[in-house]
């Protein structure tokens, strides 16, 4: 079964977003490879640098970016090379179309 992952490189400092593409994969390390061999700006880092995080709320959210037929067939996939985020403080976006963060980052600008 095919899992979601964020795959980043962690730039951003709070409040700011880290560059990320969604990967469908059966593992951590599989989606790390997928993204560095298919996205360009991932080419553009050393392949060490990139993380790579399993996500585990909002999974039927996440998995409505995936290609429905790849997911099908369990072929691990790039969903999405710019996933939703708040343009204000750069998390991503809570199934709702909201950011989880905003309250956190308005509470740490004080």
């Amino acid at each position: 079964m095919l899992k979601s992952y964020f795959v980043y490189i962690p730039i951003g400092s709070f409040c700011e977003p880290d560059p990320a593409v969604l990967v469908f994969a059966r593992y951590s390390t599989e989606a790390k490879k997928i993204a560095y061999r298919e996205c360009e700006w991932c080419r553009e880092f050393n392949y060490i640098e990139l993380r790579v995080r399993l996500i585990r709320e909002d999974t039927d959210y996440w998995l409505s970016f995936a290609d429905k037929e790849k997911l099908e067939k369990e072929i691990p996939h790039i969903a999405s090379k710019e996933p939703p985020y708040c343009e204000s403080c750069g998390a991503y976006l809570s199934p709702d179309g909201t950011c989880p963060l905003c309250k956190e980052c308005e509470e740490a600008a004080l």
